[in-house]
């Protein structure tokens, strides 16, 4: 497992943090952690660290996934601010995209503290 998994009450969202290659058998078993932490903590931020990450699944297998993960109420109503390196930028930006041509909150950053203002916002 390249995850990470934690709820930060201070902030109240949830933490993750991945490395490596991500699997989409992993994004399937994410999406489950957030889905149950969220309701136990009535959670609407998430906070995914991917600076680490040094490829994503292809853009046809994402896309697949984004469709399911979003398929819930709980999660179609929680902010996804993801932290990416500057190397990685454009890869990562494809999931915004595809997050805004769906409605989906998601917003990929480069500086932690402006993703948590976003989150918070």
């Amino acid at each position: 497992m390249t995850w990470e998994i934690d709820y930060i009450a201070k902030d109240n969202l949830i933490n993750i943090r991945t490395w490596e290659n991500v699997a989409i058998g992993e994004l399937d078993y994410s999406r489950r952690e957030i889905e149950n932490l969220g309701k136990e903590h009535q959670i609407k931020s998430v906070l995914i660290d991917a600076i680490d990450v040094e490829s994503l699944p292809t853009k046809v297998s994402l896309s697949v996934f984004m469709d399911s993960f979003f398929d819930t109420e709980i999660l179609k109503k929680t902010k996804f601010a993801l932290l990416t390196c500057k190397e990685r930028w454009n890869d990562f930006q494809y999931i915004e995209k595809f997050g805004v041509e769906r409605e989906f909150p998601v917003k990929v950053f480069l500086i932690r503290q402006k993703a948590l203002e976003w989150l918070k916002a």
